[in-house]
């Protein structure tokens, strides 16, 4: 007032500025959240926006002046660091996301497999961008297909048949893992290399192969007191059987036997 009189002053409003506490976050691999202050004169609006969809933005999607903009953040799936930004204020901001550990899991740490061939499969249940390999420990199983592998996936196996009647154990390593695969025994058969023989009527011998898986025991005995086993009594797997025969004293052609691994083998002595 001047003389009685108004003088009206119009002041022009100070000019909208907005200041960030930081312009980039470094998080961890887990979820978790983060908060950043925005600072501006009373009456400067602002937004708050997420660029990314694994960062949401859970409070104060808006505001006015000096505040706070709270963010959360899912988890990394997977084995590499990845960046997302937000925008607040008109201003970036960049987080960066630390890779999460690589840890691998197996379907099965055990399996049991006939005696016959036969193929099965491991899966393995890992982040992207883990890497793995797989080997055989065993002669006998072999891989088919790949033999590494990353993140998630299978490994393809093939067992050879068991040619023993003696359970076998073998491995395979999986993503560092040990899977232990047992293979059930061969089942026991026999078979002779003849079920007759004919002989002369003098003394002498003469011998029975038998072939069988190993592991497999049999014994042979003689069922006729002119046939004697000389060798080869009893065995296990593949083996011979060594006979004897007494000379024919009558003029009469004579039949005899042996029992081997649970078959019988006729000797016809002239």
């Amino acid at each position: 007032t001047i003389a009685g009189q108004t003088v009206t002053v119009i002041q022009a409003p100070v000019a909208c500025s907005f200041a960030l506490n930081a312009t980039s976050l470094s998080v961890g691999s887990g979820s978790g959240s983060a908060s950043v202050s925005v600072t501006a004169p009373a009456g400067c609006n602002w937004t708050a926006s997420s660029g990314t969809e694994w960062i949401s933005v859970v409070g104060n999607a808006s505001g006015s002046g000096s505040g706070n903009v709270s963010l959360t953040f899912s988890s990394n799936p997977t084995a590499m660091q990845r960046t997302g930004t937000v925008t607040i204020a008109g201003q970036t901001v960049t987080v960066t996301q630390a890779p999460v550990t690589c840890s691998f899991s197996l379907s099965a740490s055990n399996l049991s497999v006939g005696n016959g061939s036969s193929s099965g499969s491991i899966s393995v249940t890992a982040p992207t961008g883990c890497n793995w390999a797989a080997s055989s420990g065993a002669d006998w199983i072999t891989l088919w297909g790949e033999d590494s592998g990353s993140g998630s996936g299978s490994v393809s196996l093939h067992f050879a048949a068991n040619p023993a009647a003696i359970q076998r154990t073998g491995s395979v390593a999986i993503a560092g893992q040990t899977v232990t695969v047992t293979q059930a025994p061969a089942a026991c058969s026999f078979a002779l290399s003849a079920g007759n023989l004919s002989v002369e009527s003098g003394a002498g011998s003469g011998a029975v192969m038998v072939t069988a898986p190993a592991g497999c025991a049999w014994t042979a005995s003689s069922n006729s007191e002119w046939i004697a086993v000389t060798a080869g009594a009893s065995g296990s797997g593949n083996g011979n059987v060594t006979l004897s025969f007494a000379p024919n004293p009558a003029a009469i052609q004579r039949t005899g036997s042996v029992t081997i691994a649970g078959q019988t083998a006729t000797e016809t002595q002239a």
